[in-house]
Parts: C-alpha cells; structure tokens; sequence
C-alpha cells in the first residue's frame, strides 16, 4: 500500500523517525526498470529529514538493469558524500520470492485479489501486453519457477513456467493466468531475475550488509519457501570462497559487526571482553548451503557450534535443549 505514497509524505514520516532516533528500512519502490528513480526518491527522503536510511535487499531485478550495480554503487556513495546517512544490505542468491502474481500489473491489482481474479478472467489485450512486458523483464518464463501451489495444483510445485505452458499446451502468460485462477491467487513463485556478476559485485562492498529478508520457518514446513530462508550466511560464505570474494575477516563482519553497528547494537557482533557471547563455529572450507529452490528445508553444512549468551545452542552439529536467545527489540 505505501507504494502509492508521495515523497512529501515520507519526508514527514521520516522526520518522525529521525526525531525518535530511529532507522528508515525501505522495500524500495521499484527494483527492476526504476531502480534509480526508486534510489533517488528514498535519498531525497533521507536529505530533507536527516533519518538514516537503509535499504533493504539491494538488488538490480530484470534483463534491462543487469549490469548497472557499479553505476547503482556509485550513485549511492555519491550521496552519502553529500552527508547522507545510507546503509544497505543484500541477500546472496540470484532468484528473489514473491507471489506469482507479482507478473500482474499494479492497475489490475487494484481493488484486492477477488477483482484481480475478475481482470484475469477477462483476458483483455492490454493485461496480456503487461503481463508479457513483465515476465520478459524478469527473465523470461524459464526463470519464472512456481515454488508452491498451496495444494490446488501440486502437480505443478517446482515447475517453471515454460514447463507448465507445455504440461498445459497454452502460452506461457495463458498458463500463468490459469494457474492464477484455478488456485484464486495464491500461488508461491520465485523469479531469476538477478545476473550473479551483479549480485557479486554488490556482495563486494563493505559498506552493504548480508541479511536474509526471511522468515523464521520450521524445517517441517510443508512448502518449499525460497532458500534464504535457511541457508542465507552459509550461502554468503560459501559465494566468498568460490569467487575469492574478500579476506574470511571481512566476510565475517559483513554478516556481523556491519549489521550491529547499523541497527546499533553495542555490546553485539564482536569478539570482545564484555560483549555478549553470541559465536557460531564453522569450518570455511566447509560450509555450504544445502536448500534448494525445489527442497529448500534443508540444514546447511559446515556449522559445528554456535554459542548463544555463552551457552551452547548447536554443539557438534546437534541442537542442544538450551533456549538462552530473546527477541531483540530496540526501543526508542
């Protein structure tokens, strides 16, 4: 919804933040065509407030920004040379997670899903041409991969739309709009629509975070949710030593000084006498993420301890009965 907001009212709101100490994190509004627009909009947010912006999961998304991450880089560090407090982080996978009914287009989404479902059924030339625009963008219908059905067609979890189009013998936006239909709207997707060189080259700055953009799921759940979700840092780690990334030293900070000096948490995210004893024990040369875009519930590799307040919560691979974490909630 704060997608049809006004950068006059942000500006407000950001004020409100900045007045109470606070951070503006932003899904920004556009991370594909309008990146630049969307970077511009947020920077221009943080000069007339003074709030600390941070952009969540910085990204280039579809064939026409790829290759754009150095010129994006330095759009950003041009601004925070002006003074602009920007801090970013970044997720180390090539695919993002949405709903598949990200490939419909804002106008045909308004009014909710029941009316999105009444546009779909209509099929008129205008939504077909969006549809197409937007599935092209995003990396073409074999790079579009429906994760879950929710149990309507299971038979098509873990297929990608050009396999669904032949399974259903009907163009790949008319095998979308089916399966949007027949499953009312809720279907799981995720879309390969990142190039790795410019996922690497923004995993290089040691300004950008790693985060995950997850969410806290069981290894029982019943759906494939995109691997983020369980193999994040594993995934971090492993990218830096296939690719020779960066020293093991900065790699470690990135995924845990950076963000506590971000969010500013001052007795986390270092090895230091009065700190909390929040350490995890891994082997570099071993440490891998095992989730799959089609069997993404799966436990890294690599992880021998981790050590929560001192205590251990993983000890020899094995998850101990200690529950010594809190949520940790900033106050302002």
């Amino acid at each position: 919804p704060s997608s049809y907001g006004h950068v006059e009212e942000f500006v407000e709101l950001a004020k409100v933040i900045k007045e109470n100490k606070g951070i503006l994190a932003v899904h920004m509004r556009n991370e594909g065509d309008g990146v630049f627009d969307s970077v511009d909009e947020m920077i221009q947010v943080a000069e007339k407030s003074g709030v600390h912006l941070h952009i969540s999961h910085l990204k280039l998304m579809g064939k026409p920004q790829w290759g754009k991450s150095g010129q994006l880089l330095n759009y950003i560090e041009e601004a925070r040379q002006r003074g602009c407090t920007i801090t970013c982080d970044q997720y180390p996978y090539e695919a993002t997670s949405t709903g598949l009914a990200a490939l419909v287009p804002g106008w045909a989404l308004n009014g909710g899903n029941s009316k999105m479902l009444e546009r779909l059924e209509l099929k008129e030339d205008r939504l077909i041409t969006d549809i197409t625009s937007i599935m092209d963008k995003r990396g073409g219908p074999g790079r579009v991969v429906v994760t879950s059905t929710h149990g309507y067609m299971t038979e098509l979890d873990g297929k990608n739309l050009e396999e669904i189009s032949n399974m259903l013998g009907m163009s790949p936006v008319d095998a979308a709009i089916e399966v949007l239909l027949k499953c009312k709207g809720e279907v799981s997707a995720m879309y390969f629509s990142l190039h790795l060189d410019d996922v690497l080259n923004i995993m290089k700055s040691m300004d950008i975070s790693i985060g995950t953009d997850g969410v806290d799921f069981s290894y029982d759940v019943n759906y494939n949710p995109h691997p983020r979700n369980f193999g994040t840092f594993p995934r971090f780690l492993q990218t830096v030593r296939e690719h020779n990334l960066m020293s093991l030293e900065d790699a470690v900070y990135k995924i845990t000084g950076l963000p506590s000096k971000i969010i500013r948490l001052a007795d986390r995210g270092t090895l230091k006498i009065g700190n909390v004893a929040d350490i995890t024990v891994f082997d570099f040369n071993e440490v891998e993420d095992m989730s799959t875009f089609v069997k993404s519930p799966v436990k890294p590799k690599g992880i021998n301890h981790v050590f929560v307040a001192g205590v251990p919560a993983l000890l020899n691979g094995e998850q101990t009965d200690n529950r010594e974490g809190k949520v940790m909630l900033k106050t302002m």
